[in-house]
């Protein structure tokens, strides 16, 4: 895959960051979350991967990306329970991540556990209805303002 060369080279990037820095929490996000993205072409689990982002929680554990990764990668190494685990720091740490509470939701299903994954599904729902009417809003609003230097323009 094409892409392989540039998760080699975030790989790369974070050892290079660990090199300067061993307690550079970057570094080692960098390089688990390329590992990871490798390991998910290849459709094997990495152990190497979930060391390195478990490193970078531990190092900075208020980056809800960080969990987020790790929850990922423990997913795909059928860790299920370690993934819900990081799935629920990464919403503790960003209550609107949309995309973890979707995770979680499908997660939980898997588990054996619908009304949990309900639950979380329909609180993803949420944020994202929420999302797409802050977007409209948006739009709204600025085709509004366009109009009203068309007329002023006029």
């Amino acid at each position: 895959c094409e892409d392989a060369g540039n998760w080699k080279g975030l790989v790369e990037l974070g050892r290079e960051l660990q090199k300067v820095n061993s307690a550079n929490a970057v570094g080692w996000y960098l390089e688990g979350a390329g590992l990871a993205r490798l390991a998910l072409e290849q459709e094997s689990p990495s152990p190497p991967a979930i060391a390195a982002l478990e490193r970078a929680v531990q190092l900075d554990p208020s980056v809800s990306r960080y969990h987020f990764t790790l929850a990922k990668a423990c997913q795909e190494a059928q860790q299920s329970e370690r993934a819900i685990a990081e799935l629920s720091a990464t919403i503790k740490l960003e209550p609107q991540h949309e995309r973890a509470h979707y995770v979680l939701g499908r997660l939980y299903q898997k588990v054996g556990k619908p009304d949990l994954g309900r639950k979380e599904l329909a609180i993803h729902a949420r944020i994202k209805a929420q999302d797409r009417e802050s977007v409209a809003g948006a739009l709204l609003l600025r085709s509004s303002s366009a109009h009203a230097q068309e007329q002023k323009a006029q």
